[in-house]
């Protein structure tokens, strides 16, 4: 599998209903979706069962492809980190969003 430099991006698909961890991860790397799915542990059996995917699993993987990433709840002083480019956020559980969702940002 080959990462992709800072620069261009194409959109990643989710392609499985609980796979926002998965599409997202792959955005960021620069892979395929499948690529991605195959650095979880597991990953076949969580994107199908349950929503289980966290972000010191998402971490690793990122910071193993040689990336330097780190996870925080999001707060008023590290709250810049939103604006950053390729940043994961989680958006909390909610009615609409039951077991949450991860999104990737792209400038």
């Amino acid at each position: 599998m080959r990462t992709v430099k800072q620069g261009a991006r194409k959109p990643v698909k989710q392609e499985d209903r609980l796979g926002c961890a998965v599409a997202s991860t792959a955005f960021v790397l620069g892979v395929s979706y499948q690529d991605a799915l195959r650095l979880f542990k597991d990953g076949e059996r969580k994107v199908k069962e349950q929503a289980n995917f966290y972000c010191p699993e998402i971490v690793k993987i990122l910071n193993e492809k040689g990336l330097n990433y780190s996870w925080a709840k999001l707060n008023e002083k590290n709250r810049q980190v939103i604006d950053y480019n390729l940043t994961i956020v989680f958006v909390e559980k909610s009615h609409k969003l039951p077991f949450g969702h991860f999104l990737a940002r792209y400038k």
